[in-house]
Order: structure tokens, then C-alpha cells, then sequence
């Protein structure tokens, strides 16, 4: 499930996140569940502001999720890999924006 947070003093914006193509290490061994979501949080802090839905075991996962996010401090995108029988998440990639 998404959730986004807003503050009524902030301006926001409206940010589309389509797709993925060519993550590192997306490959994972047979029989084993791998899901990726990307998640959204203030730069500095670490507060997560929007989670994505989790796509299963596909190399290149498609989105097309909206969220709205504060438009005035910088933002970190990040794509996660979490496998099902190892638990917890693995970083693949990040975006800085901002």
C-alpha cells in the first residue's frame, strides 16, 4: 500500500515515476521470490515520504505510480530489492534530486 505524507505549509509537487531499465543486480536464484519498489525520502533525515508497490520478479518493473512530494528540499529515489527468504532489503540504486 502507498502513502504519501503532506503538510498543508509546504508546496507540493506531482512526480510520475514510470519504469526502471538496467538495474544492477537484479538477477536471483531460482526458486526464490524477489520483489522491487522504490521508495522517496527527504535527502537529509532519512524520512521515508512515499513507498511504491512491489513488482515481482521482473528484471525491468514499470510503475506508473504518482505521488506528491514537498517541492522545495532535495529528494533521494530508491530502488530496493528485497528476496523473500533472506528478509530485509538490498539498495540497487539511487537518484538524487535537488
Amino acid at each position: 500500500m502507498s502513502a504519501t505524507l503532506e503538510t498543508s505549509q509546504e508546496p507540493m509537487i506531482t512526480v510520475c515515476v514510470k519504469n526502471t531499465q538496467g538495474l544492477p543486480g537484479v538477477d536471483w536464484f531460482p526458486g526464490t521470490d524477489r520483489f522491487l519498489y522504490f521508495g522517496v525520502g527527504a535527502d537529509a533525515g532519512g524520512e521515508e515520504l512515499f513507498k511504491s508497490q512491489q513488482r515481482k520478479n521482473v528484471a525491468d518493473p514499470v510503475w506508473n505510480e504518482e505521488c506528491k512530494l514537498p517541492a522545495g528540499r532535495p529528494l533521494k529515489f530508491t530502488v530496493f530489492k528485497q528476496m523473500q527468504r533472506e528478509g530485509g532489503r538490498h539498495r540497487l540504486c539511487k537518484l538524487r534530486l535537488g
